[in-house]
């Protein structure tokens, strides 16, 4: 019986063994469970992550070509800005050669118009000598 009692008590440590044994592996299935959802978790998030900055590397490419855009259509304004600029004060040039030319025409015409004046009043007095003579000629005849 003694041996009966040893096996029994060997089988009960069996057993025992054998049930810490299967909890462990619970617990490690359990574990091995919880890792690979951490893992699947982390790959969507990865996922999710990669779609974003490709996301906003696509906006950013978007932003950057009309920064380009805007850059070259800024600079094309100032460089017509700067034509219409230089092309302003070649007209105020003219303006003011021509405003001189105006002024010496004007002076020109005032100087003409007091020598036809005075043309005239030779005249008036031309004409005046001429019929006194007209007078004297049919006076004399």
């Amino acid at each position: 019986m003694a041996n009966i009692k040893a096996l029994e008590d060997e089988c009960d440590n069996l057993r025992s063994r054998v049930s810490a044994a299967n909890a462990r592996y619970d617990n490690a299935v359990s574990e091995q469970r919880q890792a690979t959802e951490d893992a699947d978790q982390a790959q969507r998030a990865m996922r999710e992550a990669k779609d974003q900055a490709e996301l906003v590397q696509r906006h950013l490419d978007e932003v950057e070509a009309q920064l380009k855009d805007r850059s070259n259509k800024a600079s094309a304004e100032r460089e017509s800005a700067e034509s219409l600029g230089l092309r302003l004060a070649g007209l105020n040039r003219q303006i003011e050669e021509l405003r001189r030319k105006n002024t010496n025409a004007g002076l020109e015409f005032a100087a003409l118009k007091k020598e036809r004046d005075q043309y005239v009043e030779m005249s008036a007095g031309l004409n005046i000598a001429l019929e006194a003579k007209q007078q004297e000629v049919d006076l004399v005849r």
